[in-house]
């Protein structure tokens, strides 16, 4: 072999060692997309609760405080607000839920008189009937018009006088 085929097979060999380099830094790149893809699968499982949980969120709206006050006045039981329910792959938060009578409690406005909004709450009342929750929708007129009918609504649902 002379001086040229030497350097030719020096080239050849670096060549194929820049290759190999090259599938190496790819298979580490796939494994490490690959745990990180794991790291966040598990969280995402992790996200979905599998028992009730209260939040230490209260209510959100004047007319959540409003139908509070209501529920005092009356001398009910005050319920649970902002309670996380698991349900059908989802997290629940019910505006106000009564956790030992499986009641949950949710004002319905205008938002809730369209298509999609109706649609997607009677998706999820089945899923927390599947558990057993009850849901009673509340109309936001009604809690400043006849806020009477409201209460008797919770107690006919099984909501008690307060102890």
């Amino acid at each position: 072999m002379d001086k040229f085929d030497w350097v030719q097979l020096l080239l050849n060999i670096g060549s194929i060692a820049i290759a190999w380099w090259q599938v190496w830094v790819v298979l580490a790149g796939l494994i490490a997309v690959s745990a990180l893809a794991r790291r966040f699968e598990d969280r995402s499982k992790r996200r979905v609760r599998r028992q009730p949980r209260r939040t230490n969120r209260g209510p959100e709206s004047p007319l959540e405080h409003r139908f509070l006050e209501l529920v005092g006045e009356a001398g009910l039981t005050r319920p649970e607000t902002q309670y996380l329910v698991p349900a059908g792959g989802h997290e629940y938060r019910l505006e106000f839920a009564y956790p030992s009578l499986k009641l949950a409690a949710e004002l319905d406005g205008r938002y809730h008189q369209q298509r999609e909004r109706r649609e997607w709450d009677a998706q999820r009342d089945a899923a927390l009937l599947e558990l057993g929750w009850r849901t009673v929708r509340l109309r936001n007129g009604d809690i400043e018009g006849t806020p009477q009918s409201v209460m008797s609504m919770l107690t006919a649902a099984g909501v008690t006088a307060r102890t």
